[in-house]
C-alpha cells in the first residue's frame, strides 16, 4: 500500500509539472513585468519589438522603448550564435515579432539589464 501511494504521488506531480510547462499564457511585455514571478519558468507567448544584437538581444514592448534604450521595459532573449544568424538570415531583426518562449525572471541578461529573459524559444512569427 505505502509503494502504492508513491507511486501515485509520483505520478500526480510529475503529471501536474508537465501540464504546467506546456500551458502557454499569452501576455504583454508590460503585465509580465508587473508580475514575473506569477509567470516564472512558465511558457509564453509575448509581442514585442524585437533587436539582435552582441549582448543586448531584446523584446521591448515598443520600438521607441528600443530607440531609449529602455532596458529594464524590456526582455533580454536568450539565443545561441546560430539561432541569432538563423533569424536575421529570415529577416527577424528591428521588428515587430510574436514569440513563444519559456520567461525566467532571474536571469537578468547582460549585467542584469532587463527584467527578465526569454528562453528555450519555440517560435518567432513577424507581425504585419
Amino acid at each position: 500500500m505505502k509503494y502504492l501511494f508513491i507511486l501515485f504521488t509520483a505520478f500526480f506531480f510529475t503529471n501536474t509539472y508537465a501540464q504546467d510547462k506546456e500551458t502557454i499564457f499569452k501576455i504583454s511585455i508590460t503585465k509580465l513585468r508587473e508580475n514575473p514571478e506569477k509567470y516564472h519558468e512558465k511558457k509564453v507567448t509575448i509581442t514585442g519589438f524585437i533587436n539582435l544584437e552582441f549582448e543586448g538581444n531584446s523584446l521591448y514592448p515598443k520600438r521607441s522603448d528600443y530607440k531609449k534604450h529602455n532596458y529594464s521595459r524590456s526582455l533580454y532573449i536568450q539565443v545561441t550564435n546560430i539561432t541569432e544568424l538563423a533569424l536575421k538570415k529570415k529577416g527577424i531583426n528591428r521588428i515587430y515579432v510574436s514569440m513563444t518562449a519559456i520567461f525566467r525572471k532571474d536571469l537578468k541578461g547582460h549585467f542584469g539589464m532587463w527584467f527578465g529573459s526569454l528562453t528555450e524559444i519555440e517560435n518567432v512569427k513577424i507581425i504585419k
